[in-house]
């Protein structure tokens, strides 16, 4: 049994402002890796880094001379023993429960150089279970790229699939601007509207561009506003029904208002259309998330930093729709596609899930002494 800093000594990283970096062959590693690279190495390599800022408990080997940067941690003396099992050990340790800090995480090297942890005293031991351990993580690293390679090929065949089927308009269908097929679009309240005094924490929800996530509508209760604001603003309550759509950043969050969030406030970044007539919104939302429709409304956006699109814009965007009971039985295909690319995920982050608690179990194992 050792203290953690006899085992490997962790040093905070040397500051290193980018105007003072020249591209080289040296790697500069932060508390997310190897982010860049310099011409000059502060530490002789094969080294272990950390997270001392920011992004916490994650461990990186680094095979040659580097430097590390002042928001990382280093181990700086390593004590005699194997440098890649030191990296393991630090994964078990688990420095991400000695993060300190509620806005930016900070892990304290004091807090966790005190840690005792039982080590084999042999170097050729450790090396054995290195060897145990590379060879194991080598396989679960496969197994995690291929599921990730089989997931993103149903959600690209599911895509496709979608973009297919929307696109198969015929004769018989009704081609107009947004506005004329499905509603006039409304604007969100702009800034000026909102003051900063009307926000609050667990009240009626906003819909902004943030809020839409695959297609649905998350509410974030840390940002709300209150029910006189929400008098003021009663002209952009939602209903259900309502396609809400972000007018800026990421282009094609799009979602359907459902009836349980009824009354809750389009943001200043969303538009929202109330739909009319033979129109089934859920479809609709559907072809303004295509790959196609994204594709023009990029295009058709603005802005220099963040994309912005404009009311006029959206409302003369040119659809094809067929009558509403074709829109019913193309969403109810495009629902089943879901539901199958739906199943994929859930199997996938299971398989994930496995995947680390294997890894998590064989680290155990290692610094039990129980790899045989």
């Amino acid at each position: 049994m050792k203290p953690l800093r006899e085992i490997g000594a962790l040093q905070r990283g040397f500051d290193l402002p980018k105007g003072q970096r020249t591209k080289g062959k040296f790697p500069l590693v932060t508390s997310s890796g190897a982010t860049d690279t310099h011409n000059i190495a502060k530490v002789k390599g094969p080294g272990v880094v950390t997270g001392r800022s920011g992004s916490i408990g994650n461990v990186f080997y680094v095979e040659k001379d580097f430097w590390p940067l002042n928001t990382a941690l280093y181990v700086k003396d390593f004590n005699g023993n194997c440098p890649r099992f030191v990296y393991y050990l630090l994964q078990f340790v688990d420095l991400g429960r000695f993060a300190s800090g509620a806005g930016v995480p900070t892990l304290n090297r004091n807090d966790v150089h005190g840690e005792l942890i039982a080590i084999p005293n042999s170097v050729e031991e450790q090396q054995r279970i290195v060897a145990i351990l590379d060879e194991a993580f080598e396989g679960l690293t496969l197994a995690r790229a291929h599921a990730e390679a089989n997931l993103q090929n149903a959600r690209e065949l599911f895509t496709a699939k979608v973009d297919a089927l929307l696109s198969t308009g015929g004769e018989d269908w009704h081609v107009g601007s947004l506005s004329k097929l499905v509603g006039p679009v409304a604007t969100g309240p702009f800034g000026s509207l909102l003051h900063k005094s009307d926000y609050v924490e667990n009240e009626t929800p906003l819909v902004n561009p943030a809020n839409i996530v695959n297609g649905k509508i998350v509410p974030d209760q840390r940002k709300t506003v209150d029910r006189s604001a929400l008098e003021r603003l009663s002209s952009y309550i939602l209903e259900a029904g309502d396609i809400v759509i972000g007018r800026r950043g990421e282009m094609g969050r799009c979602a359907v208002v459902e009836e349980e969030q009824a009354g809750w406030l389009c943001g200043t970044g969303s538009f929202f259309i109330r739909p009319k007539g033979a129109v089934v919104p859920k479809f609709v939302a559907h072809v303004l998330r295509s790959l196609s429709y994204v594709a023009l409304l990029e295009a058709a956006s603005t802005g220099a930093t963040m994309a912005n699109l404009s009311n006029r814009v959206l409302s003369d965007l040119k659809l094809a729709l067929p009558e509403e009971q074709l829109q019913t039985s193309f969403l109810e295909l495009i629902e089943d596609m879901e539901q199958v690319a739906s199943n994929l995920e859930f199997s996938y982050s299971a398989k994930c899930k496995d995947l680390d608690d294997l890894r998590q179990s064989l680290l155990q194992k290692a610094f039990a002494g129980e790899l045989t």
